[in-house]
């Protein structure tokens, strides 16, 4: 991945072990007596082997440690199991690194499915990020599904963000945002509009009838006035 190194850690100290056990002292023959000459493995550092042409078994029926100052390497030609009749727990300081580089298993191995599979027959699965960035990330499909539940995507103190090539949705506070170097369509067979909460007010107007003046209409009349004042 970007940012992490080429070569693990555990490849480059295998290398070295390596060398170490290639290692030989050369012998020559002492004076006028044979022998003493040639080469034998010597190691050129003070290195513990273990090994067995039809297995190696390293048992007890109490607590087994293993420490190392620097790296420890369990490696299989097949295939690496850990069973255990209780809990398997994994604490480190740093950080933790599951790498498989997805090759086609051999006959002999048990799995032969390629990848990484996180399997929980019973309880859940969880994996958290508590104080930075969580990542996933696939070359072609990412698919997140629940056979008899819901899906929950939430980010109460920030927004939530769905981008495809371009095209978004942008989910924050009380605002949808919907976004797109194209049109934006809604399909569905049927279609409801809702605004706001709105109340209607209404104003009524009281009745009544005006009566004008007799005398003023009358005055009005002779005089062929357009206007009948109505004060007093």
């Amino acid at each position: 991945l970007p940012g992490e190194a080429a070569e693990l850690p555990v490849d480059t100290t295998l290398t070295e072990l390596q060398e170490t056990l290639r290692a030989t002292h050369s012998g020559s023959a002492a004076g006028s007596i044979a022998g003493g000459d040639g080469e034998a493995p010597g190691w050129s550092a003070p290195v513990l082997l273990g090994s067995g042409v039809a297995g190696v078994l390293s048992l007890t029926p109490a607590d087994q440690v293993w420490v190392s100052g620097t790296h420890t390497t369990l490696a299989s030609g097949v295939a690496l199991n850990w069973m255990t009749q209780g809990s398997l727990t994994m604490a480190v300081a740093g950080g933790l690194v599951l790498y498989t580089a997805g090759m086609e298993p051999s006959g002999e191995s048990p799995n032969q499915e390629r990848g990484i599979a996180l399997h929980a027959a019973q309880g859940k699965v969880s994996a958290r990020a508590h104080k930075d960035q969580a990542i996933v990330a696939a070359k072609t499909q990412v698919r997140i599904a629940s056979t008899e539940a819901d899906v929950q995507l939430s980010a109460p103190s920030k927004h939530l963000l769905a981008t495809a090539a371009g095209a978004y949705i942008r989910i924050e506070g009380d605002n949808i945002e919907l976004g797109a170097p194209g049109k934006v369509e809604f399909k569905a067979s049927q279609r409801e509009w809702m605004g706001p909460a709105s109340v209607v007010g209404e104003a009524k107007v009281p009745d009544g009838s005006h009566k004008a003046c007799e005398y003023r209409v009358r005055a009005a009349e002779q005089s062929g006035a357009g206007l009948v004042p109505l004060g007093a």
